[in-house]
């Protein structure tokens, strides 16, 4: 039985299938996702795995959505992301000093399941956001600064959705993106800027949905 199962997992990358598998005189067990078209509620929290301080920053940022499950491989998942924090310090004799960062930004996102395993689902990604966030600073010893970026990107990536129970799943997603076009606003000056990459350092998130 163990040569079955490694030759199994050998025969595709990931042990991931795109049909049901068997063994021989066997049943594989019933999973029981969502039929036909249905409708998930869920959650999220991005887990960015970069040790700096620009990640550090969005590690709490709370995501929640919608994703609306056209057919057993086709889902359309519109979302947002809503984030603050804020940090003080004492600068040692030069005052007080505040940082606060505030972001918002909209999400739509194509997920199609290219295999699945059991309940697992390895599913590809294509999407885009238009996002905004806001830098203040405070600082007893100068005038308060605050600062604005606006953005529009477009991002591609992987996921993995397991549904852990009837109608509910648990997933990550690893996305990057792909095209990137911003704009950056202080008090005295505006500017504008797109960026193409090419470079792998994808955001990861976790999140759990419920389907209805």
């Amino acid at each position: 039985m163990r040569v079955c199962v490694f030759s199994a997992l050998l025969a595709s990358p990931l042990g991931l299938v795109v049909g049901p598998t068997a063994e021989a005189g066997k049943t594989a067990p019933a999973v029981e996702r969502p039929e036909g078209p249905t409708v998930g509620v869920g959650v999220g929290s991005s887990l960015e795995p970069w040790l700096t301080p620009e990640a550090a920053m969005a590690v709490h940022i709370d995501r929640g959505g919608l994703r609306l499950r056209l057919t057993d491989r086709l889902t359309v998942a519109p979302g947002f992301v809503h984030s603050r924090w804020e940090r003080s310090a004492d600068e040692g004799g030069l005052g007080d000093r505040s940082l606060a960062l505030k972001q918002q930004e909209l999400q739509a996102s194509v997920r199609w399941v290219a295999g699945s395993r059991g309940p697992m689902d390895l599913v590809l990604l294509g999407g885009g956001d238009l996002g905004r966030s806001v830098t203040s600073v405070e600082d007893s010893s100068a005038r308060p600064g605050r600062s604005g970026q606006s953005w529009l990107g477009l991002r591609t990536g992987l996921g993995i959705e397991a549904f852990v129970r009837p109608q509910w799943s648990v997933g990550l997603d690893a996305e990057m993106q792909v095209f990137n076009a911003d704009r950056s606003e202080t008090p005295a000056r505006s500017e504008r800027s797109s960026t193409l990459r090419l470079g792998w350092a994808p955001g990861v998130s976790a999140s759990t949905y419920l389907y209805f």
